[in-house]
């Protein structure tokens, strides 16, 4: 039995594991307690993590799928020198457009794929989708708006010393999604001077820890958003000097929030007038609040007006760059870039078909099944999907079936055996993220933010390759020239492929340290006798987790995040007040017969998106059942513990049902994560465990503007079974 560092895969959090392993088995994890952003915390999924790492769908060696469905092994050798043949005609009869890159490597898998963008230069296309882009897209057009850049990212680190905390559409003692989550909760619920708010239809286990729970009615949040954001104005609870030193043209925002009918929105929200006031008051008497929201928020009607509204409460109460509030964050691997139309309005790379713009380099998945489903000159006809599963992640699964079908190659990078790769072409064996050289790009933190470059603990299963291999092989048959590497002098105990790995994270590293020499020097990093202090701040990520920048709070309001030539924050949006005026056309609307709503997707125990293919990962909720409050499913003839069909306009699927009276009424909820086809044993019998949800979505179920789907509010008919 050996131990060995890592951290964890499964959320943002990443935080840090030891692993004891005996063979290619995950026996025991622990919680590495040296690790300086988790500090000894663990939640009950990591616990879980062979079930990733050994399971019957881990994929062994290249398939090439043959007329019948059915697929055939081949050899590396054969599998590129086939699909690069099969690019390069794509790309030279239909042009680099007809090609596009789905991908984005999870929540740990980022570091390998970078090499990806060398294929993407290949084909000449800029077409990226990722999950990403079907949650946050529009809150990072919101922040391009007010700050300058899409990629200037607020954190909600402040929650460790906030004196208010706000969690909106977001159940992070179930979620996590920051460090050290269920300790911070029970701190902050614990203390006699400290306050939890929580704004969710349900009543979360995050919401039992509350001092106030608002239930809102599912899609009303931008209402609620801007009936707060009134009465921060009525009762004194704007920052004025903050607004005055930091900000433009609140003025012109004023205009259309004072002529709100602040009770009869919170009325639209089903929210007590009373609670509202009283959050307010909260928000006017406390220093230190800090504000963290979540799906909930991003995929319900009114998407990207939600985020605007949320970035105005944060900046107008002056809840920000100080300690207890949200702030910026540095990032050693960029994970958002910014996207800028030319002079005209126009973008240069809109897509062919929907004209859809991109935001911060990435597209929507909701357009993806249009770009390719249609007789279109200029559609998509090639599609590379790398360590993601749309055909069970992005909406409208039926839809996407019918458009990969028409591809003329689809090929997919992945560890297992997923939905999309049982679709492919050619589906192409990864290594797993306990088996290569990997890293994430989620490093929020702040004022010291942390970077942890993890080592192998296992050799490759099998044929498997780690993705940059994969994409150096495939270009050398594209007839490009080898990917580069670094330097063997300068680091001769690397081999070749970790050289190779390791090189773009090195560029990056060089170029971070160049441009912001003042925090990796207050990080503790010297140059000493290194060629750059670059070169100093990548041999010690090399050795462990690392500090690669130390803060300032003062830094959130200088030229390294505010990019507008003027150094503030700009506040009127055209485009989101116009949407936001619009709001006052809904009070009006009212259905005879009342909805019942979906909440697709929530985070329970035993949820990790769909990294896991094992069922027996789960030690609860096994069946990812329908929660429902009890008069809501007499209404509909529905037993405890018994089944039914759940229906939308997109399709049904067969649910189990359990009676929650934690559940709003009017609104139920189904679990993320679900619906994977696994074998039970070596005959070929499957099964598939649990909802799988995206047959209930549609991909124009969406925001009229950034296209996220608004899982939070799917309209279901039940019957029972």
């Amino acid at each position: 039995m050996k131990t060995y560092k890592s951290s964890c895969i499964l959320c943002d959090s990443n935080c840090g594991l030891e692993l004891e392993v005996d063979g290619r088995e995950i026996k025991k994890i622990k919680p590495d307690k040296s690790h300086p952003a988790s500090k000894g915390y663990l939640c009950q999924k990591s616990g879980r993590l062979n079930y990733y790492q050994n399971h019957n769908q881990r994929l062994t060696h290249p398939l090439k799928r043959k007329p019948d469905g059915s697929f055939e092994k081949i050899d590396w050798d054969r599998a590129l020198g086939e699909i690069a043949e099969k690019l390069i005609r794509i790309r030279d009869t239909s042009g680099g457009h007809s090609f596009a890159f789905y991908g984005g490597g999870g929540q740990g898998n980022h570091l390998q794929s970078i090499n990806s963008s060398a294929l993407r230069k290949m084909m000449g296309s800029r077409y990226i989708y990722s999950s990403l882009a079907q949650e946050k897209t529009g809150d990072f057009w919101v922040a391009g708006e007010m700050f300058g850049r899409q990629d200037c990212h607020l954190t909600a680190d402040g929650l460790e010393h906030a004196d208010l905390a706000i969690f909106w559409g977001t159940n992070p003692y179930m979620a996590h999604g920051f460090p050290r989550a269920r300790n911070i909760l029970n701190e902050i619920s614990k203390s006699s001077t400290r306050r939890m708010v929580v704004i969710d239809p349900k009543r979360s286990k995050t919401a039992e820890m509350a001092d106030l729970h608002i239930a809102i009615k599912p899609g009303t949040d931008a209402f609620l958003l801007t009936a707060i954001l009134s009465l921060l104005i009525q009762n004194g609870g704007i920052d004025s000097k903050f607004i005055e030193k930091w900000t433009v043209s609140w003025d012109k925002v004023q205009e259309y929030l004072d002529k709100v009918n602040i009770e009869a929105y919170c009325q639209k929200a089903e929210v007590k007038l009373k609670k509202t006031k009283t959050l307010a008051s909260w928000i006017k008497e406390t220093e230190k609040i800090t504000f963290r929201h979540d799906l909930g928020l991003e995929q319900s009607p009114h998407s990207t007006l939600n985020s605007y509204l949320e970035k105005l409460m944060i900046l107008v109460t002056g809840s920000f760059g100080k300690e207890g509030c949200n702030t910026f964050h540095t990032s050693l691997i960029p994970l958002l870039t910014h996207s800028e139309p030319e002079s005209d309005g126009k973008y240069k790379y809109e897509t062919k078909v929907t004209g859809m713009f991109p935001i911060s380099g990435m597209y929507p998945p909701n357009i993806l099944a249009s770009e390719i489903d249609t007789e279109h000159p200029e559609r998509l006809r090639a599609l590379w999907v790398d360590s993601s599963n749309p055909i069970s992640s992005a909406a409208d699964t039926a839809a996407l079936i019918k458009a990969f079908s028409k591809l003329e190659l689809l090929v997919t990078v992945d560890v297992a055996m997923t939905e999309t790769a049982r679709l492919s072409h050619y589906v192409l064996p990864a290594a797993s993220q306990f088996e290569k050289w990997e890293a994430s790009s989620f490093n929020f933190s702040f004022p010291e933010n942390y970077f942890y470059l993890r080592k192998p603990i296992f050799e490759p299963l099998e044929e498997s390759l780690s993705e940059s291999e994969i994409y150096e092989r495939l270009l050398l048959k594209m007839g490009e020239k080898p990917l580069p590497v670094l330097s063997q002098e300068k680091f001769p105990h690397l081999e070749r492929k970790v050289r190779l790995a390791l090189y773009p994270l090195y560029m990056l590293v060089r170029r971070f340290a160049s441009a912001n020499k003042d925090v990796v020097l207050a990080a503790g990093h010297k140059q000493g006798d290194y060629e750059t202090l670059g070169d100093a701040l990548f041999v010690a990520i090399l050795e462990g987790p690392t500090a690669f920048s130390l803060n300032k709070y003062e830094d959130n309001f200088s030229k390294r995040w505010l990019k507008h030539e003027d150094g503030k924050f700009h506040l009127y949006n055209k485009l989101m007040l116009e949407e936001l005026n619009k709001l006052n056309d809904e009070l009006e609307v009212n259905t005879d017969k009342p909805e019942m709503l979906l909440m697709a997707g929530e985070r329970r125990s035993y949820t990790a998106n769909v990294i896991f293919r094992d069922p027996n990962w789960r030690r609860s909720d096994l069946e990812g059942s329908l929660h429902i409050h009890p008069e809501d499913a007499v209404k509909f003839g529905l037993l405890d513990k018994g089944k039914a069909i759940c229906s939308t306009r997109a399709g049904e699927i067969e649910v189990f049902v359990e009676f929650n009276e934690n559940c709003r009424k009017g609104a139920c909820s189904l679990p993320n994560g679900y619906g994977a086809i696994y074998p039970v044993d070596g005959n070929g019998e499957e099964i598939q465990q649990g909802p799988y949800l995206n047959f209930l979505t549609s991909a124009k179920h969406c925001d009229e503007f950034s296209k996220t789907p608004l899982h939070k509010h799917v309209p279901v008919n039940l019957r029972p079974i």
